[in-house]
């Protein structure tokens, strides 16, 4: 057999030896295979030690030791074989120089693949993240592979391989020339990878491109914007350009915008209601809190600049228009003016207030409390059957504002102070109510003709639920404390007010009963008879307590049963 066949017949065998060893081996790989990062391209892609499955040590090791170490094993087999029986291959005899090499670049291998387990396992068993980028870790190894492979043919197959270098440079440069761009592309890939300029998941404005990165390889990041679309920017154009990133440190960011309004608007009265508008937005961030300040002063009005932070900065769109159109609702009830100019022209232009109808408020007032069935649901009142009397009618309905909320908008909050109740007359709305030590809440709706906020007023107890509005806007009629006093003046109306209060408070107690079963004795309620009370267990009674000056009542409280 002449060399070249001798040559040809090794690295046959040796190549045989390899497949082997990869199916062999492969059951204990698949599971590392299957925990790759998924934004990695398969030449970068690493096992993962951090992910779901096989994160056992023992797991983790095989997945980067288990090839290298069947192939030493089936070396050794084999070279044993042919040592013992020296002509079981006719004509062809084993070069221990091949097999030297052979062992050497499997042990360096070996060695490499053993370091990088070891040093994902130190990350995983801290419950860390392993810090090296896919891509460094591959060119890494190429560059050790590479160095322990040039070093065996030079001392151990006496090749020389400085015209191997030499050749390979100038390839290399040829190549180098050719796909500069994707050189290029290559390099700032690795340079942001290696410092870490940005990470999938993370949402990043380029120029006037931006969007959440879902995948990053060693040429280009990929970014989905927010209305679904994918943009691929080559990491070169990305490495020379000015990156801002939207969600890191934090996803916290500070939005801003500027209301005008007319000249008579109070200042403080405007920035209480741009406040409170950003407030009743859920996406506002509560504890650094939204401000409100005077801007400028226009020839139209004055324009006010409302700053508030959010954590979804990059659905800023959304989330702006949702506060402009809180605020526009907070203005309404405050009846606070929204200038605009006349014929166009700014310079010259005059405030004008803009008015939501031309309805008088009191011919408005008595249609919607007329119109909502309240009065004779409720009180009983009628035509046929008058309970208030024509002056204490006039008066009801000059106490009653009138309030409009949009969708989504909160009356108030459990835990609020009670100063006003409002009559749904158009629209609906939904509450919710949670207690403590429990995880279900209650939730109910309340349709138009229903009185809401009243327990508050009547027992002087913080809001015990959150109410909003629902399926479009709701339109109300609000009491104050005081005109909520002044109509239950009458006996009549106090008796059907309290005792509409109580039937309420007896069915939140059954649903509580629902929501926490075997556990009723350990609800107290304000509205039921109090503690050692006597004479109180009517719900006129019970109202008639109440009135009492000086009567406290204690909170609402719920108690875990011990078994």
């Amino acid at each position: 057999m002449d060399g070249l066949t001798l040559i040809v017949a090794t690295l046959g065998g040796m190549l045989s030896l390899f497949l082997l060893a990869t199916v062999l081996t492969w059951p204990l790989r698949s599971r590392g295979r299957a925990r790759r990062a998924g934004n990695d391209p398969p030449l970068l892609a690493q096992p993962d030690a951090g992910s779901g499955e096989n994160t056992s040590w023992l797991g983790i090791l095989l997945d980067y030791i288990s090839r290298p170490l069947v192939v030493l094993l089936l070396t050794e087999l084999v070279a044993g074989v042919l040592r013992e029986n020296p002509g079981l291959v006719a004509g062809w005899s084993l070069d221990e120089r091949y097999l030297k090499a052979w062992y050497l670049f499997w042990l360096a291998l070996l060695f490499f693949n053993g370091n990088e387990a070891l040093g994902r396992l130190f990350y995983t068993v801290r419950k860390r993240h392993f810090p090296v980028p896919g891509l460094v870790l591959f060119l890494l190894r190429l560059l050790l592979i590479g160095g322990a492979t040039l070093s065996i043919l030079h001392f151990v197959l006496d090749f020389d391989t400085s015209k191997l270098l030499t050749s390979t440079a100038v390839v290399a440069a040829v190549v180098g020339i050719a796909l500069r761009e994707v050189l290029s592309n290559f390099l700032a890939g690795v340079s942001m990878n290696l410092v870490g300029t940005v990470e999938p998941a993370q949402w990043i404005a380029v120029g006037d491109k931006e969007g959440e990165i879902i995948q990053r390889n060693w040429r280009e990041t990929r970014l989905r914007t927010t209305g679904g679309h994918v943009l691929i920017i080559p990491n070169g154009t990305l490495a020379n350009s000015v990156i801002h990133n939207l969600t890191w440190p934090t996803p916290l960011r500070r939005h801003q915008m500027t209301v005008t309004l007319a000249f008579n608007a109070s200042p403080q009265q405007v920035r209480e209601a741009l406040v409170e508008a950003a407030l009743s937005v859920v996406e506002v961030d509560r504890g650094k809190g939204p401000d409100a300040h005077l801007h400028d002063y226009r020839d139209y009005g004055v324009v006010y600049q409302l700053r508030y932070w959010s954590r979804t900065y990059f659905d800023r769109t959304r989330l702006e228009g949702a506060v402009r159109e809180r605020i526009w609702y907070q203005l309404r009830r405050r009846g606070l003016e929204i200038p605009f100019p006349q014929g166009g022209d700014l310079s010259v232009a005059t405030a004008v207030t803009q008015r939501a109808d031309g309805e008088d408020p009191l011919a408005r007032n008595t249609r919607l409390l007329l119109a909502c069935g309240f009065l004779e649901r409720v009180v009983g009142h009628s035509v046929q059957r008058p309970i208030l009397a024509p002056d204490e009618l006039k008066r009801l309905i000059a106490d009653l504002n009138y309030r409009v909320f949009g969708p989504g908008e909160a009356l108030f909050r459990q835990g609020e102070s009670g100063r006003v109740c409002y009559l749904l007359v158009t629209g609906r709305l939904q509450g919710q109510t949670r207690y403590e030590g429990m995880s279900m809440t209650q939730e109910f709706a309340i349709g138009a003709g229903e009185l809401v906020g009243e327990i508050a007023l009547m027992t002087g107890l913080p809001r015990s639920s959150t109410v909003w509005a629902v399926d479009g806007e709701a339109e109300l009629l609000e009491f104050s404390q005081g005109a909520f006093d002044r109509f239950l003046d009458n006996p009549v109306v106090s008796e059907a007010v309290s005792t509409l209060v109580a039937r309420r408070s007896r069915h939140l107690f059954e649903d509580l009963c629902n929501l926490e079963p075997g556990q009723p004795e350990a609800f107290h309620h304000p509205l039921q008879q109090p503690s050692g009370s006597d004479n109180r267990g009517t719900p006129l009674a019970f109202f008639r307590w109440w009135r009492k000056p000086g009567r406290e009542m204690a909170r609402p409280t719920v108690t875990k049963s011990k078994n």
